[in-house]
C-alpha cells in the first residue's frame, strides 16, 4: 500500500490523488480510479487540476533532498517532470489562480533547511525559485483574490504577501512574507480560500 497525500477535482467527474511513489485519476467522480504513470517513488504533497486535462504535482525526491513538479496534460494519466530555475527544497503544497498562475512551497524541517517558494506563469511548464532567505519552512499555501500570497507553516506560522505577486521579482515575493499573527503555536498545514473571497480558514495540528 502506498500513502495518498492529496486530492483534487476540477468538477464533478475529473480528479486526481497523489502520494508516495502513485498517482491515481478518476473520470467518473471517484467511483473507480487507474493508476497514472511517470512519477516513479517520488513524494508527492499536493495537486491542483487546472482543467479536465491539465493538472500540477509537486512534492520531493525520495531521498528528501529536492523538490519536484510533474505536470499532466491528460487528466492524470502520465505525468511529465516540470524545470525549476533554481535552487528548489522539497515542495508542499501548491496554488494556482487560473490556469497559468501559481506558486509552490516548502523547505523540510526534519534536515534544518530554510522556507522556499517558486512560482509558474505558464501553467507550470517552468518555476523559478527564491534565493532571498524565508526563516522558516512553509507548509501550505493559497492565493487570496488573485494577487495576494498567504502561506502557513510550524508554530503557528502565517504569513501574507501584498506586492505584486506575479511581475515583482520572486526574491521580493519572499522577502515581502510578512509575518501575520495566528494565535496559536500549533502546526499549520494547510490553508484555502473560496474564489474570490477574503474569507479563508488554515488547518493543522
Amino acid at each position: 500500500t502506498s500513502t495518498l497525500r492529496s486530492v483534487h477535482f476540477y468538477n464533478t467527474n475529473a480528479g486526481v490523488i497523489v502520494g508516495d511513489g502513485i498517482t491515481l485519476y478518476t473520470t467518473n467522480g471517484g467511483t473507480t480510479w487507474a493508476k497514472g504513470s511517470g512519477t516513479g517513488s517520488s513524494i508527492l504533497n499536493s495537486v491542483q487540476m487546472l482543467s479536465t486535462s491539465n493538472a500540477v504535482a509537486v512534492g520531493m525526491s525520495s531521498s528528501f533532498t529536492s523538490g519536484l513538479i510533474y505536470k499532466t496534460t491528460d487528466g492524470g494519466a502520465n505525468w511529465t517532470a516540470k524545470p525549476i530555475t533554481g535552487t528548489a527544497r522539497p515542495l508542499n503544497s501548491v496554488s494556482f489562480s487560473g490556469a497559468s498562475n501559481g506558486y509552490a512551497v516548502g523547505g523540510n524541517y526534519s534536515i534544518g533547511q530554510a522556507g522556499s517558494i517558486i512560482r509558474t506563469t505558464d501553467g507550470g511548464e517552468n518555476w523559478e525559485a527564491n534565493s532571498a532567505s524565508i526563516p522558516t519552512v512553509l507548509t501550505g499555501v493559497a492565493i487570496q483574490g488573485g494577487d495576494k500570497l498567504v502561506t502557513t507553516g510550524y508554530s503557528g506560522n502565517i504569513r501574507r504577501n501584498t506586492v505584486n505577486i506575479w511581475t515583482d521579482p520572486i526574491n521580493t515575493v519572499a522577502s515581502g512574507l510578512a509575518t501575520v499573527t495566528s494565535g496559536t503555536t500549533n502546526m499549520l498545514s494547510s490553508v484555502a480560500f473560496a474564489p474570490g473571497s477574503t474569507t479563508g480558514f488554515v488547518g493543522g495540528y
